[in-house]
């Protein structure tokens, strides 16, 4: 092994208490004199593609190539990313191998970002007539039902004779109408995108600021009267029917199936006096989380008879798989799968009010797919219900796993499992899923913050 340094030591503990050997930055080989048991100590030892497992770190060299490294070794993350000019290999750190399935493997991105989920509320407007005015309506800031009314369009023949002409006559006037700062807040604009089934439609888009009210906005219609504005966001995506449950490994199909158990048991964990969530039940198969509080307390008698501990119990409660769920190249999301599904959202755009430039509609994709790769040019996407538990149910609170160690190897940071995470699923027409801080799926409306993550398939 050139390079490489020999060393001796008496026996097994004398080699663990070694610290300094680490510390050489170079490959070493070390014997156990009193067994005779060699240890061949690798520091940023290159692994083939083929053989990567959870936990490797991966890289981009400057010609767009990627590296895989074994961190169960030591890495020297500095000498891999120093510059060539300046005595170490120049590459790029891109993120860590979170999960494997026969042969593909996900990276996850060395970052997360804290987005909304979209960027306005879309609505398909239909119902309207040449000669009719259609009146709108303004809410007031961070207000759901006090509005003032916008009039004065009213469509002739010519706009209502397409699609697209309805569209810009519609837009030029509410552009011309904005006022996206004051007390009563618009933020509108018109445009024609495919509804659910890929039919060309005329769509309203309310866009939010900070001080708006378009939180909540998704509750009333913007349109009064003269035509009618119907919520259809998720319909650009020709998602329409709602996914309001997951299934667990205890058979419940409860909305809070675990996504990691040991967050789970850091919430609800008996020190913390948290309460159940939920409204448990006293079945075996149906239920909120019950929390170990209320488990001590007997609260749940048949439940806790039957399971007997309440470790064994939180294993009941995380989500349950599908078979075959990883067998493809882009997991089930239900009705439909993950990248597919924002594949057609980077089509999905308008033409900001309060910017005036190109957006998406569906905010957290874009961030997933856009984060740098170091020129490798992989497909980024924000990972489904299943790819997202496969590599965060692994995790650990402390972030000992092999994740969240070969993150901070690498010069990221663990991924702190309190923090919230998007899922590119629908709940119902305002919702989307996403993991809660306390270790189970919950669903939350697309214009609040949660964190997007970034994963990319690998077919080994």
């Amino acid at each position: 092994m050139a390079g490489s340094y020999i060393n001796k030591y008496a026996d097994a503990a004398e080699y663990a208490a070694d610290t300094a050997r680490s510390a050489l930055g170079k490959s070493t080989v070390s014997l156990e004199s009193d067994s005779g048991v060699l240890h061949y100590d690798g520091v940023n030892v290159e692994i083939p593609k083929k053989a990567v497992k959870v936990g490797d770190a991966v890289y981009v060299d400057g010609s767009g190539n990627l590296h895989f490294i074994d961190t169960t070794g030591t890495v020297n993350n500095t000498d891999l990313t120093t510059a060539v000019a300046s005595g170490g290999r120049g590459w790029t750190s891109v993120g860590v191998v979170g999960m494997r399935k026969g042969q593909k493997a996900w990276i996850l991105h060395k970052t997360e970002t804290e987005t909304k989920y979209i960027n306005a509320w879309a609505f398909k407007v239909t119902g309207y007539a040449a000669g009719t005015a259609i009146v709108f309506k303004a809410y007031t800031a961070n207000d759901t039902t006090e509005y003032v009314e916008v009039t004065g369009f009213t469509p002739t023949a010519e706009n209502v004779a397409s699609v697209s002409a309805m569209a810009t006559a519609m837009n030029s006037f509410l552009t011309t109408n904005q006022n996206p700062t004051g007390a009563v807040q618009t933020n509108w604009s018109a445009c024609v995108m495919n509804d659910a089934s890929g039919n060309d439609a005329v769509f309203m888009l309310l866009e939010g600021n900070s001080s708006s009210g378009v939180y909540y906005s998704h509750r009333q219609s913007p349109i009064k009267s003269g035509a009618t504005a119907t919520l259809a966001t998720w319909d650009l995506l020709g998602l329409t029917s709602d996914k309001t449950t997951n299934a667990r490994v205890n058979g419940s199909h409860d909305l809070r199936a675990g996504w990691n158990k040991d967050q789970l048991y850091n919430y609800y964990k008996a020190s913390t006096n948290r309460d159940s969530a939920g409204s448990p039940t006293d079945s075996i198969t149906s239920g909120g989380i019950i929390s170990e509080k209320a488990w001590n307390n007997n609260s749940f008698p048949t439940v806790k008879a039957y399971y007997g501990t309440w470790d064994k119990y939180l294993d009941s409660v995380m989500l349950k798989v599908p078979a075959g769920a990883y067998s493809s190249d882009a997991l089930p999301v239900y009705y439909g799968k993950a990248k597919e599904i924002q594949d057609k959202a980077k089509t999905v755009t308008f033409t900001s009010v309060i910017s005036g430039s190109e957006k998406k509609v569906f905010k957290a994709f874009d961030v997933s797919a856009s984060v740098s790769d170091g020129g490798a040019g992989l497909d980024w996407y924000m990972p489904g219900i299943e790819e997202a538990f496969g590599i965060f149910s692994q995790m650990k609170v402390d972030g000992s796993d092999p994740v969240n160690s070969a993150m901070v190897k690498i010069g990221s940071t663990a991924r702190n499992l309190e923090q919230t995470r998007w899922v590119p699923a629908r709940y119902h027409p305002n919702t989307a899923w996403y993991m809660n801080a306390n270790g189970a799926f919950y669903n939350y409306n697309l214009y609040g913050y949660h964190r997007a993550c970034a994963v990319a398939l690998l077919n080994l």
